[in-house]
């Protein structure tokens, strides 16, 4: 999965974020949020607008969102949350994608990715 944002003014929004994904495996549902840091740790937000219909090239499935993003939040990164055909559900930040349990929410899975990140596995 490869996940590309861009600034780009449209109607009422600001930036264009773009999920591609191989036809070999294909998705359920695809969903986006911006992420940014803060002082205090992670931030979240919705994009303030939801996706566009799927497209196909005969390669990949290209799912695109547009964002409303607050021009004092530098360097917004964009949070996609997807669910494959077996129900797993994935987060993807920062070009990492881990499996959580369904009943995970945005910020614990972006914490729990963000720390991984930075410090490494758990080795215990």
């Amino acid at each position: 999965m490869a996940v590309t944002i861009e600034a780009k003014r449209g109607w009422e929004s600001t930036h264009q974020i773009t999920v591609s994904t191989p036809i070999t495996y294909p998705v359920k549902q695809v969903e986006a949020q911006i992420a940014w840091q803060t002082n205090g740790g992670l931030a979240m937000t919705s994009t303030g607008f939801g996706g566009d219909p799927p497209r196909a090239d005969g390669q990949h499935r290209c799912y695109t969102f547009r964002a409303s993003v607050n021009p004092q939040i530098r360097n917004p990164e964009p949070v996609i949350r997807f669910v494959d055909l077996h129900g797993n559900r994935y987060y993807q930040f920062r070009d990492h994608t881990q499996r959580f349990p369904a009943n995970t929410d945005w910020t614990q899975a972006v914490t729990a990715i963000d720390q991984w990140l930075r410090t490494g596995p758990s080795l215990d």
